[in-house]
């Protein structure tokens, strides 16, 4: 329904809702919306806020529970309506050899890109097991390396000292989304 073209105001209609982690839900629509991976959309809550989300898939947004407009979100469930503006932003890039690098909710801008590459390595963080987003999809198209600030999964520590076992000049392009 939506396209790059259509800079208005687009309503949606919430088809479900998925819990995937205890802060974390994916509202899918039942309307869709062409986009290249990495893009985002402007998403009003009536009555609360628009706010930008990046698109988990060509029908859905992932969210973290972490203000007013996120909140009111996770009160809403199926067949609630939501506005869309978008998508926007270019983006990503994508490489023949790819590293991609997730903190937390980033995994969620970067699961298409995953889908549509699948010569791709990559480096899923959170702060424990429980907080990892999209590992059995992701594992189904990239070799995913895992780190948890805990240690429950994975290597201890930020995702970012994955990258120490990594030949880093072997890859041709880098996506990063998540936490400073």
């Amino acid at each position: 329904m939506g396209n790059n073209d259509q800079m208005g105001l687009v309503p949606v209609t919430i088809a479900r809702v998925k819990t995937e982690t205890p802060a974390i839900r994916t509202f899918v629509f039942e309307e869709s919306f062409a986009h290249a991976p990495g893009q985002f959309v402007m998403v009003w809550v009536p009555g609360v806020d628009e706010i930008p989300m990046a698109l988990s898939s060509e029908n859905s947004i992932t969210v973290q529970k972490v203000g007013d407009a996120t909140s009111a979100l996770f009160d809403l469930g199926p067949g609630a309506k939501l506005g869309i503006r978008g998508p926007f932003g270019n983006g990503f890039t994508k490489g023949e050899k790819m590293l991609a690098i997730a903190g937390g909710v980033g995994a969620a801008p970067l699961l298409p890109l995953a889908r549509a590459d699948c010569g791709m390595t990559m480096l899923l963080g959170a702060r424990n097991e429980t907080e990892l987003l999209f590992v059995d999809q992701l594992d189904e198209c990239t070799d995913v390396l895992i780190a948890t600030d805990d240690g429950s999964l994975g290597q201890k520590g930020f995702v970012t000292t994955l990258m120490d076992d990594l030949n880093l000049g072997s890859y041709d392009r880098v996506a990063v989304c998540g936490p400073e």
